[in-house]
């Protein structure tokens, strides 16, 4: 991966966290994939249910964070490197820990808006590398 640039590995990650990121948004159906129900629940601690759409986004981006020309060193980040993968992934974790977030997130135009920031923050963790 080069500085300043979106790579061929993230053209490859992407679908993979906007697959998941937009099942846990509700913005396709879970089970819109015959295989596998993207809205099945692996694990749950505390508020949160571990989908396995929210697991794929959350390891893409990891993907993406891990798969860095430097070593990773979060130490070195910088602040919006930091921040941007804190928003990123508290949208994909936060709302049940957030009533009100959660059922303003249930409807369509903000779920499209929190898919289209985190979309963005999914291609600032790569472009800045």
């Amino acid at each position: 991966m080069s500085e300043f640039e979106l790579d061929l590995e993230t053209f490859v990650i992407f679908p993979i966290f906007a697959l998941g990121t937009s099942v846990s948004l509700g913005l396709i159906e879970a089970a819109s994939i015959p295989v596998v129900d993207l809205g099945e629940t692996l694990l749950s601690t505390g508020n949160i249910d571990w989908t396995i759409g929210r697991v794929m986004s959350v390891l893409a981006l990891a993907a993406v964070v891990i798969n860095r020309d430097e070593p990773l060193d979060f130490d070195a980040w910088g602040i919006i490197e930091a921040w941007t993968v804190y928003v990123t992934i508290g949208l994909i974790v936060a709302p049940p820990f957030f009533p009100a977030l959660e059922s303003t997130l249930a409807s369509t135009p903000a779920a499209l808006a929190a898919f289209i920031v985190q979309g963005i923050g999914f291609s600032l963790v790569t472009y800045i590398n």
